[in-house]
């Protein structure tokens, strides 16, 4: 894999740190889907899980330069925060 492949998460998550919404849906786009349906198993409520997500996804924007390392780590650090949400429902 070429560096210039490699580096494009790093520099879209640098991107989205700075305010750039389409940087963060790229980022947090192929999370959605994963997060529903474990909320949704959670909860067992699909609103409740809906919500949950949506609170997940404002709360990764909101807290997007906190984050360190790369755009790799936006997954474990959603499915933590996810996971603690959820079941504190």
């Amino acid at each position: 894999m070429s560096a210039a492949v490699m580096e494009q998460p790093a520099q879209t998550l640098a991107r989205a740190a700075q305010g750039d919404q389409d940087s963060f849906s790229e980022l947090i786009e192929p999370l959605l889907d994963p997060a529903y349906r474990l909320a949704a198993v959670m909860l067992a409520d699909r609103g409740a899980a809906e919500d949950a997500v949506q609170e997940a996804s404002v709360k990764a924007w909101r807290k997007l330069r906190q984050l360190r390392g790369d755009a790799t780590s936006l997954r474990p650090w959603s499915a933590a925060w996810r996971g603690g949400r959820g079941g504190g429902r």
